[in-house]
This record gives structure tokens, C-alpha cells and sequence, in this order.
């Protein structure tokens, strides 16, 4: 009788350990799953602003809600050929529908309201960009900007700045994008 106790007792407490680790995974596997879904979007936004190059006729344009820089653009075609030309990349807050979307056209051919844009990032609540550029007379000093306008030149940085819901609570996440050899 004591032995029956004892192995409803261990029973008792192996179900219940199990099943509190199940809720827990069940907890934590939903509690960054916008930011998670958010990690590959970023890492398409930061391979375009690392690679992105000054191009004379192509400027960048440094917005709060958009960013549009020269880039080299690639496309396969049907039987595997690969096209590649210097193009422009924009980066562009959908409001309405908290979505990133990325779009792109060849140089000299202007922006195509046709051509589909690609959603990088959704579920976003706010988002902003801010550029890192030198003070006006001091080589050494650096701010952060809201809006640079349309420039030749690529800011020494650019900071992401994004909120998303999780698990009913808003979440602020911020990226600094660095620009190589700037």
C-alpha cells in the first residue's frame, strides 16, 4: 500500500511538471513572435543600407517614414540568368496597414506605381527612421536626425526605430544600421 502511495505521489508530481512546462513553452513561444518574425525584415533592410553605394544620378532620399538610396538590383529570370543594374531601393511605411514595404526600379527608369511592392515587415504599430550625420563645423561631433532630405551622400548611420504588439502589449525594438567605409 505504501509503494501504490508512493508511485501515485511521483505520478502526481511528474503530470503536473509536465504540464507547467507545457503552458510555459506554450507562454514564451508567443511572447516575441512579432519581433522574431520582424528579425529576417531587418536583415533585408540592413543588407540594402550596408551594400547600398553612391551612385551620381541616383540620391539618397532620408526621411522619417521612407528611405530610397542608389543600389545594385538583382533579378533572376525564368531560365536562371541573372540581371543586375544600378537601381533605386525604397524603404516606405505603409500606414494603414503597419506594413515596411520595399520597392525598386532600374536607373533611368522612374518609380513603376504598377510593380508590386515587396512587404518586409507587418504588424508594426509605429516605425521611424533617423539618420546619424556630422554637425555643421564640427568634423568629430555627430547627430541624429528626423529627416535629411534628398543628398549625394549616405549618412553615417541609419537607426530603426519599431513598435510591434506582443502578446497584447506594445514592444519598442530599435536597429542602428552602420554604413562601411563612410
Amino acid at each position: 500500500m505504501v509503494v501504490v502511495m508512493m508511485l501515485g505521489l511521483v505520478s502526481t508530481v511528474v503530470v503536473a511538471a509536465f504540464g507547467a512546462g507545457v503552458r510555459t513553452w506554450e507562454q514564451v513561444r508567443y511572447y516575441d513572435a512579432p519581433l522574431a518574425d520582424a528579425v529576417i525584415g531587418l536583415r533585408i533592410l540592413d543588407r540594402d543600407i550596408r551594400n547600398s553605394s553612391m551612385f551620381y544620378a541616383v540620391p539618397y532620399e532620408c526621411e522619417e517614414l521612407s528611405l530610397a538610396m542608389p543600389a545594385v538590383i538583382e533579378e533572376v529570370e525564368y531560365e536562371g540568368a541573372t540581371n543586375r543594374w544600378v537601381g533605386t531601393v525604397r524603404y516606405r511605411l505603409e500606414e494603414e496597414e503597419g506594413a515596411l514595404l520595399r520597392e525598386n526600379w532600374p536607373f533611368p527608369a522612374g518609380f513603376d506605381p504598377d510593380r508590386v511592392a515587396e512587404t518586409v515587415l507587418s504588424g508594426l504599430e509605429t516605425f521611424e527612421f533617423s539618420y546619424l550625420v556630422p554637425v555643421e563645423g564640427t568634423p568629430d561631433a555627430f547627430e541624429w536626425k528626423a529627416s535629411l532630405g534628398s543628398q549625394p551622400e549616405a549618412p553615417r548611420a541609419v537607426r530603426v526605430r519599431l513598435d510591434l504588439d506582443s502578446s497584447g502589449e506594445t514592444r519598442t525594438h530599435v536597429h542602428t544600421i552602420y554604413i562601411p567605409n563612410r
